[in-house]
């Protein structure tokens, strides 16, 4: 009769060669000499059943429940775990077998990898995969809370990761730690565990110096919204406004867009349209934003408003359309819902201007145009002061006139209407300005044409070079005025400050034009 030490011999030696047999051998030994089977005896059918995942045994689940607490059982049960119901797995597979996965955590046990994350662990990359699985298209919060919380952020790596893609090259990716709390947030805020989402928004904060795709926003838009639905609107507010004063100018927009997405999620569509509509008047060029359409159209069915919502629609089918893009499903849904074909569409620009006037309608709803006059414009030609009133003064930029202007230095003393709105810092700010008249021309200003004067280079334009002349208004010489062999060059041939002898060449009501004296 064999022995268990026979048997025991004989399995191991099968293990790399014939795993199979090896796991009947082991089978064999908890059925005849259960009193003697061992932890390592458990240790070795694991591997022998991770070398052939696809075999089962009757008896894993006896094995395993009598040697949960022996480390290196419970660590090569999670890897078996993995390598059978995870690895190379996609979405569905993942989700369809959450139950046998989600039971290993009971047993598995959590590498801490604080301090050194050279090998890795099969339960914090199994939480993190079927979170991902849970969070694509349709963020499922409570699923991902819950997987969640079989880890331990303070032993999850702070170590970025980075992948190579073949658009923008190396990317770097989020640390294990900073994705958990920003899934964590994410999935609170959604729960409506407002308290607990600031605590942790606050721990990320305070826990890393470099964040990624944003997430130290993220945080600090999610502790916004949370004061607001714990009854402090105005503490939310406030953080919202220092956050929106981080970006500037057209790098505004994304932020706008991702505050309407965090209020749509918590259902709170009037506010989610007015930051949507602030996201496309900051916004960028229409192939850029076809995100914000999306969502301004969902928003927009959400409000009952289905007209305009066909705008929105319209003009992300044209956008597709044109760029020859995979129509994904959720453009799909959302065009089959508005009755919109993307064969029958007219030009992307038409349906943008559309949409532009239906924004500013949005954003300027119940104010009233006012007027004032152009006082001032700087040096660099982009910004500018209106004055309204003795004591009212307005800032402008070039970016907030309804037609384009090439150079404010033309419209400096126009006469202007424009609707008043207030920035981030409380500063009066003047948009969708328009000209009402251009400065009228001084009479000693024609008297100057043909007159020769020393001037200095105020600054330097890819158009030409703004000249600055005592006791009269800066003239523009345009580099089509330069001579031949100084018109591509002129940038380097001249620099801020050198003085040069100009000729009035005219003066119109756009500015003083000059020509180099020779």
């Amino acid at each position: 009769m064999e022995t268990k030490r026979d048997i025991e011999t004989k399995a191991r030696a099968l293990i790399d060669t014939s795993p199979a047999d090896a796991i009947v051998l082991y089978e064999r030994l908890w059925s005849e000499f259960n009193d003697q089977f061992n932890s390592w005896d458990a240790f070795n059918l694991l591997k022998a059943m991770r070398k052939n995942i696809n075999v089962n045994s009757d008896i894993l689940k006896g094995v395993i429940e009598k040697f949960k607490e022996e480390e290196k059982v419970s660590g090569l049960f999670s890897w078996y775990i993995f390598d059978k119901y995870i690895k190379k797995n996609d979405k569905n597979e993942l989700i369809k077998n959450e139950n046998i996965i989600r039971k290993s955590f009971e047993i598995a046990k959590q590498r801490n990898l604080s301090e050194n994350h050279e090998f890795p662990c099969p339960l914090t990359i199994a939480v993190f995969q079927l979170a991902d699985a849970h969070a694509e298209n349709l963020f499922n919060a409570k699923k991902i809370s819950e997987l969640l919380d079989f880890l331990n952020p303070d032993f999850l790596s702070s170590v970025s990761k980075s992948i190579q893609t073949e658009k923008k090259g190396e990317v770097a990716l989020s640390s294990d730690r900073e994705k958990y709390y920003s899934l964590k947030t994410k999935a609170l805020i959604k729960l409506g565990e407002y308290s607990q989402c600031i605590e942790l928004c606050d721990k990320a904060l305070s826990t890393f110096t470099e964040f990624h795709f944003n997430n130290d926003l993220w945080f600090k838009m999610r502790k916004a919204i949370c004061f607001e639905k714990l009854g402090d609107p105005d503490k939310g507010e406030k953080l919202l406004h220092e956050i929106l004063s981080t970006k500037a100018g057209s790098d505004k927009w994304f932020l706008y867009r991702d505050i309407a997405e965090l209020y749509y999620e918590q259902s709170d569509y009037e506010k989610s349209w007015i930051y949507a509509v602030n996201a496309a008047y900051y916004g960028n060029e229409p192939q850029f934003m076809v995100n914000l359409y999306l969502l301004q159209a969902r928003v927009l069915y959400k409000l009952n408003r289905k007209e305009e919502g066909k705008i929105l629609a319209e003009l992300l089918a044209a956008i597709i359309k044109e760029n020859n893009w995979k129509e994904k499903p959720e453009y799909s849904k959302l065009f089959k819902f508005y009755n919109v074909s993307v064969t029958d569409l007219s030009s992307v620009q038409e349906y943008f201007k559309q949409a532009k006037e239906f924004w500013d309608t949005e954003r300027y709803r119940g104010k009233n145009r006012d007027k004032g006059q152009i006082i001032y414009v700087h040096e660099n030609g982009k910004k500018g002061k209106i004055k309204k009133a003795p004591d009212l003064i307005l800032f402008f930029s070039k970016r907030d006139f309804r037609k384009g202007i090439r150079d404010l230095r033309q419209v400096l003393r126009s006469n202007v209407e424009y609707y008043q709105m207030t920035d981030f810092k409380g500063d009066f700010v003047a948009e969708d300005i328009v000209i009402l008249d251009l400065p009228k021309i001084e009479k000693q200003d024609t008297k100057l044409v043909g007159k020769t004067f020393s001037g200095k280079v105020k600054s330097i334009q890819e158009f030409g070079l703004f000249i600055s002349i005592p006791d009269m208004r800066d003239g523009l010489l345009h580099k089509n005025s330069l001579p031949k062999e100084f018109q591509k060059t002129f940038k380097e041939v001249f620099s801020i400050g050198d003085e040069i002898e100009v000729e009035v060449a005219e003066v119109t009501q756009k500015g003083v034009s000059l020509r180099l004296r020779k």
